[in-house]
């Protein structure tokens, strides 16, 4: 029996990056490539008409640009995500393209909700694998992602928030993991993640339609403005 594999199998297990942009169908390793996908995927969600996939997007924005090392801070980000995910590299690529932008607005969410959750040590952990992968420093990696924190919650009311934990326990299922594994509070220990799943607002699967796609696709819709120059919804 021949065992199919994706294209981040065959990229050595430390290269986060490499096998991040694979997940996503990035597999070239030029500059050009790399940033082009990372902006056609930041624009895709900013220019979607749900407005969670709209803010993550502009919050991703936000942080590369406030930041000046291009495409490496939006993935950098989402790794993170993805780390306290905890997605095996075998399900990962099939999952991420069943919906790449829901995908990213749920590494958002468990970096919103999970980060804070984490010890110091695993913290410790998490800012020293990012930093090796994108080449920053750690001091770097902790300020990126308080910004991150801060930043979104600034753009995000209680319902957009909602809405993201929901997409943030679709994903975990997938892991096998609880809500409560990831945000460490006490209330989301009965969250029934499976009711996100299992309903008609499945971001993985009845989203996709909403989806632009973001490696080779072009992004259609206008920008539209979801806030207040005071940052709200």
């Amino acid at each position: 029996m021949v065992v199919s594999r994706g294209p981040s199998d065959i990229i050595p297990q430390q290269d986060l990056l490499r096998r991040l942009l694979a997940d996503y169908g990035v597999v070239e390793i030029g500059e050009e490539v790399r940033s082009g996908f990372v902006d056609r995927h930041i624009e895709a969600l900013e220019t979607s008409e749900n407005e969670v996939m709209a803010r993550t997007g502009y919050v991703l924005k936000r942080a590369s640009e406030g930041y000046g090392l291009g495409y490496k801070v939006p993935l950098a980000l989402i790794a993170m995500g993805r780390s306290m995910l905890g997605i095996d590299f075998a399900v990962a690529t099939p999952f991420i393209a069943s919906n790449p932008v829901a995908f990213t607005c749920a590494a958002a969410g468990a970096v919103y909700y999970g980060y804070a959750a984490l010890s110091e040590g695993e913290r410790a952990q998490l800012h020293a694998e990012v930093a090796e992968a994108f080449q920053f420093g750690m001091e770097l990696v902790k300020g990126l992602a308080d910004f991150f924190i801060t930043t979104m919650r600034s753009v995000f009311d209680a319902d957009l928030l909602k809405q993201l934990k929901e997409c943030l326990a679709e994903a975990a299922a997938v892991t096998g993991k609880s809500l409560y594994q990831i945000t460490g509070s006490i209330k989301d220990g009965a969250y029934a993640a499976a009711s996100s799943a299992l309903s008609s607002a499945s971001w993985f699967v009845n989203s996709a339609t909403d989806v632009v796609q973001t490696a080779t696709g072009e992004v259609g819709r206008l920008t539209k403005t979801y806030w207040n120059k005071d940052g709200n919804g």
